[in-house]
């Protein structure tokens, strides 16, 4: 008796992609966000997260698997064996029957979407940065078609979908109000579809299951309170779904039809197809949802967005039924205003915090869980801050946030990706090193521009070219930003008339860190084999050259009156030096002593004691003449008004802050 061939049910254990270096692995905690849901039946799914999949069994807690593997997006094929994932232009099959990664090959570009036909030989992938969608064969990884439509914008979020026949191809985007339909049989087949003349964005696709329907959800247009719908035999408009929302998606008889708004009320609505009629709805509506699909019954419906949360819904009361919640761990990133009162911290579920440091007191929490932001940098007085990630692959990396007004604004013009960011100590201007390594400048003295509700900036300019992880420093008056172009020279840039006004050449070594004093007159600039130099901005002249580190600066900072320069490095070293007029190549380095003290903080998590704020403080005396704190990533370094130093850093599951003071020599 031949044996039952085996189906991801059959698998067990953990996956980890070969081609992932163990020292890039990441920590236990895994769940970060999630990407999409795949059910596999009422109480079995495939959740998605940025760092793989696992399949849960939601009433009874168990999982069966999880694969490692760095991904943008992801299609489960109709038979539920293979999981296809996208990493950029990189895309991978893995047999979820055998936990193997069957296949890996490139595309031309930067994936925006994928799906499997419904007979699972083939995988469709629409390009970011090309007009071009392309067919693989699942058996091998073959090109065997390619569409083409020339005016389709570049580097926006597009919308692929398949027929249930197999027969058609439709593609939409974000930055456009049409969609295209291809026959998969026919190379020149395409069709345009009618299009509502206020429509501005469409967001998602989907075809009926007997394939006479296309729906596409409207994310922009203020007029067109719709969700599209159009005849697939002729393109023609017909009634469509009286309500703002995205994302549709058919239940598996096609008589219901779900989609999120994506007005202010972000509730999940189930509509009756035939009438077009609302019949409930799902969800409290807070935050909005970025996926969602039936189960195979068509009795719940699961769903995911920007609370970190998988949800199952029953279709029928539309009442809320299991859930699955990511775990988190903090993230590394914190900033430090100037006189180190306020510490602003960002964690793994995209809740971003301000501290006061004095007393471990949580001042304000804010932020968007599925953002993910990993990078942050605060002005001055703490009256705003910047965030940024370049794991998020579109428009919406870079934000400014206000958190006593409680406000946000979407930073354009990023390119995709943000590498790094910086925010002026002022709060007047605004960097980042984005996707296509140029650096962009964004004014934030004059009101953002309100579209649709989302406030948003353009930026003001583009400085030039830079190494993706080159770091940007403005003065404190906001008036210059200095850069690192690709010759690893520093440039000086005047933000009021985005001109070089200036460029150093000390090293030849890459520039890891950069950092002015607060009369603008110094410039501190840290490489990657150990060295600090000092420069002089009247004449552009090197004054020091600090040496003896073990390994690169990550973070520098003067006091404020400019005569003392604190630095850390990647090894944990945190070291401070005498500032001298005189050109020297040693500098005095002076000793700190630490002091037994701690402050326990709040926790990141309610009840997690392993994830609590603590603050170490160093006092003066006849002390050593560096620290060194193993085991901990050190990510933002101030000095006090009374000249001790505080240090920001990260360990595993907690961000500590510690304290150090100078001691007069």
């Amino acid at each position: 008796m031949a044996p039952f061939p085996r189906t991801l049910l059959d698998l067990r254990g953990h996956v980890v992609d070969p081609a992932i270096p163990e020292s890039d692995l990441p920590e236990g905690r895994t769940l970060y966000w999630f990407v999409k849901t795949f059910p596999v039946s009422d109480e079995l799914a495939v959740l998605v997260f940025p760092t793989g999949a696992c399949l849960v069994n939601v009433r009874t807690r168990k999982v069966f698997w999880s694969i490692v593997c760095c991904l943008t997006d992801a299609a489960l094929d109709p038979a539920r064996n293979l999981l296809a994932l996208a990493n950029a232009h990189k895309l991978y099959l893995w047999d979820l029957t055998t936990g193997k990664l069957a296949q890996s090959w490139e595309a031309p570009s930067a994936v925006a979407d994928l799906a499997f036909s419904p007979d699972g030989a083939l995988l469709a992938t629409a390009l970011w940065d090309a007009p071009d969608v392309v067919l693989w064969r699942v058996a091998d990884g073959q090109e065997v078609q390619r569409f083409q439509q020339e005016d389709d914008p570049y580097g926006c979020m597009k919308s692929l979908a398949l027929s249930p026949d197999g027969t058609l191809l439709a593609l939409g985007n974000y930055e456009d109000s049409r969609v295209w339909v291809w026959k998969l049989a026919q190379d020149d087949g395409v069709r345009n579809m009618e299009t509502h003349p206020a429509a501005q964005r469409i967001h998602g696709l989907a075809f009926s299951p007997d394939s006479k329907l296309l729906v596409g959800g409207e994310f922009a247009g203020p007029d067109v309170p719709y969700l599209h719908a159009w005849d697939v035999q002729t393109g023609r408009l017909l009634p469509p779904f009286p309500a703002k929302s995205w994302l549709p998606t058919f239940h598996p008889a096609g008589t219901l039809l779900a989609s999120p708004s994506s007005l202010a009320n972000r509730q999940i609505v189930l509509w009756d197809v035939a009438s077009r009629t609302p019949l409930r709805t799902c969800g409290s509506g807070e935050l909005r949802t970025h996926s969602l699909a039936f189960s195979p019954s068509g009795s719940t419906l699961v769903t995911c967005g920007e609370d970190c949360i998988a949800h199952w819904w029953n279709t029928k009361t539309g009442q809320e039924i299991y859930r699955v919640e990511a775990r988190f761990s903090v993230r590394p990133g914190a900033a430090l205003t100037a006189d180190t009162c306020v510490l602003a911290t960002s964690t793994r579920d995209g809740s971003l915090r301000l501290w006061e440091t004095s007393t471990g007191k949580q001042l304000a929490m804010f932020g968007i869980p599925s953002l993910q932001d990993e990078g942050i940098a605060i002005d001055a007085q703490a009256s705003m801050c910047l965030s940024w990630s370049h794991n998020e692959i579109g428009p919406g990396s870079l934000h400014l946030w206000r958190p006593t007004l409680g406000t946000r604004e979407g930073l354009r013009g990023t390119q995709q990706w943000v590498y790094q960011a910086a925010l002026s100590p002022d709060g007047m201007w605004a960097a980042a090193i984005c996707g296509d390594t140029k650096v962009r400048l964004w004014s934030l003295r004059e009101p953002a521009t309100a579209q649709h509700g989302i406030a948003f900036r353009r930026p003001q300019a583009t400085l030039g070219l830079t190494p993706v992880h080159a770091p940007l420093a403005f003065r404190a008056d906001g008036s210059w930003l200095a850069t690192v172009n690709e010759e690893q020279q520093i440039q000086i840039w005047e933000t009021s008339t985005a001109a070089c006004i200036q460029t150093l050449a000390g090293t030849t070594s890459p520039v890891t860190s950069l950092t002015f004093s607060a009369d603008g007159q110094l410039l501190a600039a840290g490489s990657a084999d150990g060295g600090v130099q000092l420069w002089q901005m009247s004449d552009g002249r090197m004054l020091q050259h600090y040496r003896g580190l073990q390994q690169s600066p990550l973070h520098l900072a003067f006091d404020a009156g400019g005569t003392r320069l604190g630095v850390v490095n990647s090894a944990g070293e945190i070291r401070v030096w005498q500032v001298e007029a005189e050109t020297s190549h040693a500098g005095k380095e002076l000793p700190i002593r630490e002091q037994a003290f701690t402050l326990t903080g709040s926790s990141w998590e309610p009840g997690s004691e392993e994830e609590s704020i603590h603050l170490w403080e160093f006092s003066p005396g006849m002390g050593q003449a560096q620290i060194t704190l193993p085991h901990v990533q050190l990510l933002a370094l101030a000095f006090r008004t009374d000249g001790s130093v505080v240090v920001a850093g990260c360990g595993y599951g907690q961000t500590d802050v510690w304290r150090l003071e100078h001691i007069p020599v």
